[in-house]
């Protein structure tokens, strides 16, 4: 489970609430789902992608 502190970080970067990082029931196709990831991905500035990259890399990888 991510630090408090990463997910108010993440939910501030995205302009989410928190809860909704850990709503996964709601799922399309994976094929959308990667489409729409890497469409996101693109949109990011760069410290967007880095903190995606290192939320990724310490937690779900």
């Amino acid at each position: 489970m991510p630090k408090a502190a990463i997910i108010a970080k993440l939910s501030e970067v995205f302009n989410v609430e928190p809860k909704i990082l850990f709503e996964f029931s709601h799922l399309a196709p994976i094929d959308e789902v990667k489409q729409d990831l890497l469409k996101r991905i693109e949109s990011m500035n760069d410290e967007q992608v880095v903190l995606t990259y290192k939320y990724v890399k310490n937690f779900v990888i």
